[in-house]
């Protein structure tokens, strides 16, 4: 049970990563990276159906490889600007973890051998994670005037995808992929120091006019050795569902 809270951790902390990107009005039109950002905005619906969502609901099923039968369900809600919770459970055992983000506080709570355990998560770990709490994360990296860079693709093996990248923090770093001829966002690679977290992005789907990926496969590496890998299928997405801010706190 020990092996199965810590594969359930490193996958809840990881699943809430989404992917829709947006360009800020005082970006730099004429920078590479923004202008293949422009065209992937473009192929997902357009920023004018974006804008629109005010809400995001998500149900999912996650299966983690090489662990047998465990097969896990899960939600994620998002509210503008930044509230947001999740929640992943095991029909045998029912909820397991979930994480509520009211746009201050950020409250973990697991549930270990019929035990209810809290935690807050705050200062640097909350710094790094919040951003994902947003419908459209990247959308508010924009609005920090985030750098985003075209990397050359001499220096990219794969010449089918566009690589650009994000320096977020001192020590980390993200790439985003995006197909060359369709600019959907393919696959995304997070380092920070020893860790690489690689989602996969695969099975868009249209639902009211913007498409979503369906199906996440997510790998993590540590100090060059996988330890785990998870393939995550959405069920169910619903744009502008009404949520009450108490589902948040």
């Amino acid at each position: 049970m020990k092996t199965l809270t810590t594969l359930v951790a490193i996958l809840f902390i990881n699943i809430s990563i989404s992917q829709e990107i947006n360009i800020n009005e005082n970006s730099n039109i004429n920078n590479p990276a923004n202008q293949i950002i422009n065209k992937y905005f473009e192929a997902i619906g357009g920023l004018k159906k974006i804008n629109k969502i005010s809400s995001l609901y998500k149900k999912f099923t996650a299966k983690i490889v090489d662990a047998a039968n465990i097969n896990l369900d899960g939600e994620l809600k998002y509210k503008t600007p930044n509230l947001f919770y999740s929640n992943l459970s095991i029909s045998q055992i029912g909820e397991i973890e979930s994480l509520k983000y009211d746009g201050e506080n950020c409250i973990i709570i697991r549930n270990h051998n019929n035990k209810k355990i809290v935690n807050k998560m705050e200062g640097e770990v909350l710094d790094k994670k919040k951003i994902n709490f947003y419908p459209f994360p990247i959308l508010a990296l924009t609005k920090k005037n985030t750098l985003f860079t075209l990397l050359d693709a001499k220096n990219n093996l794969d010449t089918a995808y566009h690589k650009i990248q994000i320096n977020n923090h001192k020590n980390d770093t993200t790439n985003l992929f995006f197909d060359k001829i369709t600019f959907y966002l393919v696959k995304k690679e997070y380092i920070d120091n020893g860790k690489k977290e690689i989602i996969e992005y695969e099975d868009y789907k249209s639902i009211n006019g913007i498409i979503f990926p369906f199906r996440e496969k997510l790998t993590i590496e540590i100090d060059g050795n996988i330890v785990q890998k998870n393939i995550n299928t959405y069920t169910e997405i619903i744009i502008n569902q009404k949520f009450n801010k108490k589902e948040f706190q």
